[in-house]
């Protein structure tokens, strides 16, 4: 999808809003995993 929104010269920026979402999402789920890996090395 991203590459299809960025070969079009319309839609740049919903290219670019689409790969600001994928970075968020990418570092929402880093984080979420560093937190239940500490809490689950915790128990142990």
């Amino acid at each position: 999808a991203i590459y299809e929104y960025a070969s079009s010269p319309t839609s740049e920026t919903m290219a670019l809003s689409l790969c600001i979402v994928s970075v968020c999402m990418a570092l929402g789920i880093l984080f979420l995993h560093e937190v239940l890996g500490k809490k689950l090395s915790q128990r142990r």
